[in-house]
């Protein structure tokens, strides 16, 4: 018996220690330590980041946290970590790209109902995915089905310009003592925002009557903005893949045309073959949707500026 109940007593000891050691590596891998007097903002993966960096700026006392790696690129079949949770659980205020981005917080979100939540699609005119048809997107009443909605809002120019607005305005209700500088901050930002849209507008103008086939629907708002003539959204790079209809319907959109452009998502490297066929010049740009990168708070400005110069290039 004594033989017995020291075994338990030994396993039982040996059972503490694995999670206590689990637990000490989970919050080990958090690289800070939660202050009461610091206000924490954790934001949901990399845009909303770097769009957020650009808010807080040098703002004292408080502290702007990524959740998700930032290389982690768009999350629609995200799972989320222990240490993603820990992370959350440290937020006085969360802040996410909204519209269907992050469907894996839905649960999480739901256990926190005190955490302060700022959805940045808030507002919004949304496209649905693969789609033109644009509504608004309220949270009070509306029943559409999220996984059918656009949530690529930061690669529109204008969109991200009010996500960023409402940032501002947010987090100065969230933290009324420096109110003035996200305001300021945000409406710096918005100027910088407006500068590379400026340029990126002028650098399309001359392929706005040309018939574009996007290779991921995460285009799809800045198609829009640039007043882009789509013929065609094929998802590339998506487990679905392109089906042959769509393909069938892409081809026939560009037959006998002098001139077609391909807007590649930089994050998928798939393309679909046979396109080009009874086309006589096909102008193929790569864009850099800025979901993943450096940890700058330029990083969306640059992308958007490569974009521009890609599009120069082909008149230079």
């Amino acid at each position: 018996m004594k033989t017995r109940l020291y075994i338990k007593i030994v396993a039982m000891l040996a059972a503490i220690a694995v999670v206590s050691l689990g637990a000490t590596a989970l919050f080990r891998s958090i690289p800070w330590q939660h202050d009461a007097d610091e206000m924490t903002v954790v934001t949901s993966f990399y845009p909303v980041y770097i769009a957020a960096k650009n808010v807080v700026g040098d703002t004292a006392g408080v502290r702007v946290v990524n959740m998700v790696d930032s290389q982690g690129g768009c999350l629609h079949d995200y799972q989320m970590s222990p240490r993603d949770r820990a992370v959350l659980e440290s937020a006085d205020v969360f802040v996410m790209n909204g519209a269907g981005a992050e469907p894996f917080l839905t649960a999480a979100l739901a256990s926190l109902p005190s955490l302060q939540v700022v959805d940045l699609s808030t507002g919004q005119l949304l496209l649905e995915s693969g789609h033109v048809h644009e509504h608004e997107h309220e949270h009070d009443g509306d029943e559409h089905d999220e996984a059918s909605v656009n949530g690529h809002l930061w690669v529109s120019p204008l969109r991200y310009r009010q996500q960023v607005a409402l940032l501002g305005e947010s987090l100065a209700k969230a933290d009324p003592a420096n109110a003035a500088h996200y305001r300021e901050n945000a409406a710096a930002y918005i100027e910088k925002i407006d500068a590379v849209w400026a340029r990126m507008k002028a650098a399309a103008t001359p392929f706005a009557d040309t018939p574009t086939v996007l290779f991921h629907d995460s285009l799809l708002y800045l198609a829009e903005d640039l007043g882009l003539t789509v013929v065609a959204s094929l998802n590339v790079g998506e487990e679905s893949g392109v089906s042959a209809s769509d393909k069938a319907a892409a081809t026939d959109a560009l037959l006998g045309k002098e001139t077609a452009l391909f807007l590649y998502d930089s994050q998928y490297a798939t393309t679909v073959g046979g396109l080009t066929q009874g086309v006589g010049r096909v102008v193929e740009l790569s864009v850099d949707t800025a979901v993943s990168g450096a940890d700058t708070p330029d990083a969306w400005l640059d992308a958007m500026t490569s974009i521009c110069g890609n599009w120069e290039a082909q008149y230079a």
